[in-house]
């Protein structure tokens, strides 16, 4: 009786065989041996570890507590996945891409593990594993993470269906672009166009950040048609290309934006061929700008009595401007034109009569 009360059996090698069960000893246990549970201890939810063989066959169990809690794997039974039941991958089951939900403690602690399909199609959410972001794998973000900033790579069928892919942080510091999806387009979202997309004319909105910084981009055509002003691409400005105004802009008399060249010397915009049509006064030439001289009115203005400022060689010796008829009428001063010498109008002495203190040269038939 003694002996029978203390002893407890471990199953016979050949029982194992014949697929007898036993319950493992409680100090086996602790030793960490291993047993097969028995049928209504499953029911009644005993826990046993697995045999190696058994594992190695595939066979499943639930693992214990406290080897849960020690780090310890298995693979949960089917009921158990259907209930919801957690467990950790094997690692060969890892390798061989096997499929199991991560356990709370693990996503706290950053643990990855491949969805179950059927969670995907639930729409169950999972970190992806480092050998498949590696491979260009696709998962979904947890929703923790997505509250916390964390980005991924969209899955090809989101991107189909429209769904809105968040740029890695990482990939943001070092420049990655990514193309905005067409309904974010349509409700204003914005992104960094691709380099490729830039080199085949595809159109993005700039970044807030990259508009404040200078950056430039094509605006959309739905942009161009609501009065969008563009900003020249940096090649364009390097190759010395002018931005043109929107239609709507060269309507309203804006003004073009000079070149890159133009604007290195201190030149000023030289206006819209438009402007020019409706008597806006042009800008004078940069190398007039580096002489001091003013600008050289326009034809038409001229034609309307417009006073003209004189040209450089003239500003560096002294002569006055050319006035126009009207202007000769107000009495102004200047070397009269060629009909005005006709017509008897006097002449303002030449520079070197002026140091000499000489009066004014008459006209020849004054003379």
């Amino acid at each position: 009786m003694q002996r029978s009360k203390v002893f407890e059996a471990i199953p016979l090698p050949h029982a194992l065989e014949q697929g007898a069960e036993a319950i493992p000893l409680p100090h086996a246990l602790e030793q960490g041996a291993e047993a097969i549970p028995l049928p209504h201890a499953l029911e009644q939810g005993a826990e046993a570890i697995p045999l190696p063989h058994a594992l190695e066959q595939g066979a499943e169990a639930i693992p214990l507590p406290h080897a849960l809690e020690q780090g310890a794997e298995a693979i949960p039974l089917p009921h158990a996945l259907e209930q919801g039941a957690e467990a950790i991958p094997l690692p060969h089951a890892l390798e061989q891409g096997a499929e199991a939900i991560p356990l709370p403690r693990a996503l706290e602690q950053g643990a990855e593990a491949i969805p179950l399909p059927h969670a995907l199609e639930q729409g169950a959410e999972a970190i992806p594993l480092p050998r498949a972001l590696e491979q260009g794998a696709e998962a979904i973000l947890l929703p923790h993470a997505l509250e916390q900033g964390v980005q991924a790579i969209p899955l090809p069928r989101a991107l189909e269906q429209g769904v809105q892919a968040i740029l890695l942080p990482r990939a943001l510091e070092q420049g990655a672009e990514a193309i905005p999806l067409p309904c974010a387009l349509e409700q204003g979202a914005e992104a960094i166009p691709l380099p490729r997309a830039l080199e085949q004319g595809a159109e993005a909105i700039p970044l807030p950040r990259a508009l404040e910084q200078g950056a430039e981009a094509i605006p959309l055509p739905r942009a161009l048609e609501q009065g969008a002003e563009a900003i020249p691409l940096p090649r364009a400005l390097e190759q010395g290309a002018e931005a043109i105004p929107l239609p709507r802009a060269l309507e309203q008399g804006a003004e073009a934006i000079p070149l890159p060249r133009s604007l290195e010397q201190g030149v000023k915009a030289i206006p819209l061929p438009r402007a020019l049509e409706q008597g806006v006064k042009a800008i004078p030439l940069p190398h007039a700008l580096e002489q001091g001289a003013e600008a050289i009115p326009l034809p038409r203005a001229l034609e309307q009595g417009a006073e003209a400022i004189p040209l450089p060689h003239a500003l560096e010796q002294g002569a006055e401007a050319i006035p126009l008829p009207r202007a000769l009428e107000q009495g102004v001063k200047a070397i009269p034109l060629p009909h005005a010498l006709e017509q008897g109008a006097e002449a303002i002495p030449l520079p070197h009569a002026l140091e000499q203190g000489a009066e004014a040269i008459p006209l020849p038939h004054a003379l």
